[in-house]
């Protein structure tokens, strides 16, 4: 349609990107971008929760490094101090919370590769995040941001289409809705559809807008409101080790924000 069209060609000419960047970076981000998504999936059932939890948070560290050498990000001590104060910080919520869980009994017979793994997301993860920034440029509008998102999606169902058919037809792993008697069922995928595709917006306009450094020490911050939510909804009192995890957190996120700053 006319508007489309219109979206299309604002989108491009506002933020100087030609409309076969856009395509292209829609394409490779939507590649690395579920390259990260699958690397999770697959590593979280071969090792611990609490292993894949803080060996996916290293994705700061990659998106720290990257950025030195893509973005141009300048390294200062307080920057460095920043970051690592916040991911001691997660690594002690996750530990406190890992400390409970039910799965500390069960044996991994293949942790190793299944941390590797998780490592790989977590710099695949990392990649995206620095590949958009630079991709999109440092004069990236709401619309564009928007776009590319949009071709991103667009890629991702091209891309997902064959191997869900030969998974679903070949029994290896179907598919099927769940059933229409459970709404309880309904409502657990239906919001956490929405609260990923928010999260995951908010992520790419952190980036654009920002820089991935800083959204991704940013995003720390949802283990924090975890434990406050706990508090307040689950009536569950953290642990020593949880609360001075969240503060280490809040440390890191407010100490780094100055550092931006200076």
């Amino acid at each position: 349609s006319s508007s489309s069209s219109s979206f299309v060609v604002y989108a491009s000419t506002s933020s100087g990107l030609s409309w076969r960047h856009l395509k292209r970076s829609g394409h490779i981000l939507a590649l690395v971008f579920n390259a990260a998504n699958l690397c999770w999936w697959l590593g979280v059932t071969l090792t611990s929760v609490t292993s894949s939890n803080i060996l996916y948070q290293t994705a700061v560290i990659f998106v720290f490094i990257l950025s030195v050498f893509s973005l141009q990000e300048t390294v200062t001590l307080l920057k460095v101090c920043s970051v690592l104060l916040a991911f001691v910080g997660v690594c002690l919520v996750v530990l406190a919370d890992g400390s409970t869980a039910s799965d500390t009994a069960t044996v991994y017979t293949h942790a190793v590769l299944g941390d590797l793994i998780m490592l790989l997301s977590a710099f695949l993860w990392a990649l995206y995040q620095c590949l958009f920034k630079y991709l999109i440029g440092d004069n990236a509008t709401a619309e564009t941001v928007s776009l590319v998102s949009g071709l991103m999606g667009i890629s991702t169902a091209i891309y997902s289409l064959p191997v869900f058919v030969i998974l679903h037809f070949t029994g290896l792993e179907t598919f099927s809705l769940p059933p229409v008697g459970e709404p309880k069922l309904w409502f657990i995928m239906l919001a956490q559809t929405f609260f990923n595709t928010v999260l995951n917006s908010v992520v790419n306009f952190g980036v654009a807008y920002i820089s991935p450094l800083f959204t991704q020490v940013g995003v720390m911050l949802l283990l924090p409101l975890s434990v406050y939510a706990d508090i307040l909804i689950m009536h569950i009192i953290p642990s020593i080790t949880a609360i001075l995890g969240t503060l280490l957190i809040l440390g890191g996120f407010l100490s780094f924000t100055a550092s931006t700053e200076v």
